[in-house]
């Protein structure tokens, strides 16, 4: 197969077929294949490639995987029941007839289910793993995407917005005795959560500006500015309260307050945004005033929920996902006599038996009413207030909505996982203690319930009951992703198979032959994913193609890669000096700061534009900055600034300059090769 960077592409999926074929006999001389199989294997890869296109490697192969996932998270005694897998040829069984094994990829599949599609009970976590590597290798590459696709992602969007109810007493409509039992303890729940704290309270609820888009389409440089007043959001949250950094800030700008455009709610604005090969992502641009308090809000219930209140916290969880992770590991185990062929599993004792959920369309089925009803009635009118009632369609269509909020929103991450959370607990605290026990964090840690975002980790004797509940109020519980199983979980980007992790790397961006922009970070992330699992034919693969590109990027021990900063490449197998040596990368000692640094590639935010601030606007926005504890701490000094305090790179980056602040532009990232540190 010829360099697809430095020959012409006559093959028309050259890079990815080669890249397939590196992994794949990575993978497969790892589970002992032969050589024999590997051929027939990938002939039949190239085959299909041919044939049909980028979609056997996107559609087609991660398939196959999601249906070895779904036999492993289902229990054995339901596995039979599986609709068996179509797109693929099967091997034949001794007697004739079709078995449930594909020809593709035979002899790894048979090392984790039988002919009848039913788990061994000797099955390879190293094949299975093998099995995943390969078959979603290119499930999560963002190729462009197709018009149809955006069309099924907005009428989905619609679909589930009719299927909502409109009201609390149509939500309530149809519920079982035991349902609003459920409802009720959750009430509870929340109730005790929140019930002493004050949404309302401004020392505490500290607002800010969000990294991204506005509905009202205001750039990073001209969000401090307000340009808006919200009759529904000034009801609760005053306007000389919250949009102004004080009285005198008021008085001096009553002119521009009393020019503000008057508008009784606000409207959000759909917006799609690349994903994956699957098709792109439907998120909510929410209105500049509205994102505003929303910030404040989020920062306010996260660390409630997560640092502040021992009855949550440790249980639901914003920053941390090691706690879901842990329970996906030590969910999937399985006794030591029933794994015989993984030494490299964890042997723990499971005191109960974690299973993880996962939810569908989360952000877009938790209905206003639903929050209405959970939350104590401070917190509801400060929800409703922050609230978009109405959003933009891409076409230009305005519709009404039922949701509490879409994604995008800033409340709705903190909203949806307390819901979830207080739901599940519920459903497993009225079966332990009954519905009018009393409520303390021992009762609730024995429901052994997590949270982050939609993925719920719960016990499995409670798993049916928490699915049932949830789908009551007309939520959706996604069951081809809940892991019921014995040896299989999925939670927060960890897949787990008897206490192996078998999340496999996956590609992100096309192969790119100049490496532009950011392409090359991207690409060299990979490489060094790959090496740390040992698949070296692919980390060849990837070297090789940087290399033909002309980019120099310099080889670092494994040792030193957590902290470097710069571009790099780590593979465990060579030694980074003299790798260095050949490809002739630039070294020198700095004399003035007394260290030896490597001439590099490195990302670098450009200043771009010069806007000129009002006074009060700036002091509001960095005195929102100083106040926010989780901001604080990432703001720096520079000697000789008017300012004393600016946010380093990761906020809305600026500097004085003369008259006028310099702000970025939000997400444009260049590289440039400078002098760093080694």
């Amino acid at each position: 197969m010829r360099n697809p960077l430095t020959a012409k592409r006559i093959y028309p999926f050259s890079w990815e077929f080669s890249l397939l074929r590196s992994c794949y006999t990575d993978v497969a001389c790892a589970s002992g294949l032969k050589p024999s199989s590997q051929l027939r294997d990938l002939h039949t890869c190239r085959e299909r490639l041919d044939r049909e296109g980028l979609s056997f490697l996107t559609k087609t192969l991660p398939l196959l995987g999601k249906y070895l996932d779904k036999v492993l998270a289902t229990p054995r005694e339901n596995q039979n029941a599986i609709p068996p897998l179509a797109g693929f040829e099967k091997r034949l069984r001794d007697n004739g007839e079709a078995s449930r094994i594909p020809k593709l990829f035979g002899d790894l599949v048979s090392l984790v289910i039988d002919d009848d599609g039913i788990e061994r009970s000797d099955a390879s976590s190293q094949a299975f793993g093998a099995l995943r590597q390969i078959t979603g290798l290119f499930y999560k590459t963002r190729y462009p995407i197709e018009r149809s696709n955006e069309e099924k992602v907005i009428s989905s969007f619609l679909q589930t917005e009719s299927e909502l109810p409109g009201s609390e007493a149509e939500m309530l409509l149809g519920l079982t005795p035991d349902s609003l039992s459920v409802l009720k303890t959750a009430r509870r729940i929340i109730a005790r959560l929140f019930g002493e704290y004050d949404p309302l309270d401004l020392e505490r609820v500290i607002p800010r500006h969000g990294p991204g888009s506005v509905a009202t389409g205001e750039s990073s440089w001209e969000k401090p500015v307000f340009k808006r007043y919200y009759h529904a959001l000034h009801s609760v949250f005053p306007y000389d309260s919250i949009m102004s950094y004080n009285l005198s800030s008021v008085s001096d700008s009553w002119e521009a307050w009393q020019d503000l455009e008057s508008v009784d709610s606000g409207t959000a604005k759909v917006v799609l945004v690349p994903k994956d090969s699957r098709g792109p992502r439907l998120i909510s641009c929410e209105p500049l005033e509205y994102q505003w308090v929303q910030q404040g809000l989020n920062s306010y219930m996260v660390d409630i929920m997560e640092d502040s209140h021992s009855l949550s916290s440790g249980f639901v969880n914003f920053t941390r996902q090691d706690h879901n992770r842990r329970l996906a590991l030590e969910g999937s185990v399985v006794s030591a006599c029933e794994n015989p062929h993984n030494p490299g599993s964890i042997m723990l004792p499971v005191p109960w038996r974690p299973v993880t959920l996962d939810m569908k369309d989360a952000s877009d089925r938790v209905t206003c009413s639903l929050v209405s009803h959970l939350f104590p009635v401070t917190w509801e009118r400060a929800l409703l207030a922050v609230r978009s009632t109405r959003t933009k369609l891409p076409d230009g269509r305005i519709v009404t909505l039922k949701k509490f909020a879409p994604m995008g929103s800033a409340v709705c991450f903190p909203v949806e996982a307390v819901i979830f959370w207080a739901l599940s607990c519920a459903v497993v605290h009225n079966r332990i203690y009954g519905i009018n026990a009393p409520l303390s964090r021992e009762t609730l840690a024995a429901c052994r319930c997590y949270v982050y975002g939609d993925d719920i980790v719960c016990p499995l004797e409670y798993s049916a009951a928490i699915m049932v509940h949830l789908e009551a109020v007309h939520l959706k519980v996604n069951r081809d992703k809940c892991c019921l199983g014995d040896s299989f979980r999925e939670s927060c980007g960890c897949d787990a198979y008897r206490g192996v992790d078998v999340t496999p790397v996956r590609i992100r961006e096309p192969l790119d032959s100049s490496f532009v922009g950011m392409s090359l970070f991207s690409w060299c992330a990979t490489h060094n994913l790959f090496s740390a699992r040992g698949l070296y034919n692919t980390c060849d693969q990837i070297q090789e193609w940087i290399q033909a590109s002309g980019s120099q990027v310099p080889f670092v021990d494994e040792e030193q890669s957590q902290a470097c900063s710069f571009c790099h490449l780590v593979d465990a197998r060579k030694c980074a000096k003299h790798e260095n040596s050949c490809l002739k990368i630039r070294f020198r000692y700095n004399r003035d700061l007394q260290r030896r640094e490597i001439y590099t590639w490195r990302g670098r935010n450009p200043v771009k534009w010069a806007y000129d601030l009002p006074g009060w606007a700036e002091m509001l926005r960095m005195a929102t900055l100083r106040g926010n504890p989780s901001i604080e701490e990432h703001l720096v000094e520079v000697p000789g600034s008017d300012k004393d305090l600016i946010p380093s790179a990761w906020l809305p980056p600026l500097e004085r300059r003369g008259k006028a602040y310099q702000y970025t532009l939000a997400r444009r990232v260049t590289r440039k090769r400078v002098w760093q540190p080694f």
